[in-house]
């Protein structure tokens, strides 16, 4: 007899880096709880762990990368963005400049 996969969606925090000292990258992290508005717009996370960080082109670290190259990025790994990206939020010590946005990725269970 065979398994029965089921399938999980799974909600994740993003926070996407164009540019930075080290290059540009996104950093993935579960969601404790998504708030929403009354007309079901999400307006934010309860950010939970880290889950998981991606690479973002161009290859040289001083380059920018565009949100395009972010999307991109995360379709290649199986992610799908659920928000528009929100920023830049911040410039931080090492010269990066964030956006933030939901996604979701389904897990076999």
């Amino acid at each position: 007899m065979s398994a029965v996969t089921e399938l999980e969606t799974v909600e994740l925090y993003i926070s996407a880096f164009t540019s930075s000292d080290l290059g540009a990258g996104i950093d993935l992290h579960a969601v404790h709880e998504v708030h929403y508005n009354d007309d079901e717009t999400i307006y934010g996370w309860t950010v939970g762990p880290w889950w998981e960080s991606l690479p973002v082109g161009p290859e040289d670290p001083a380059a920018r990368a565009t949100l395009d190259e972010l999307d991109a990025a995360l379709v290649a790994a199986g992610y799908t963005r659920t928000t528009q990206w929100s920023g830049p939020r911040h410039r931080r010590s090492d010269n990066s400049v964030r956006y933030i946005a939901g996604a979701t990725t389904t897990l076999e269970i």
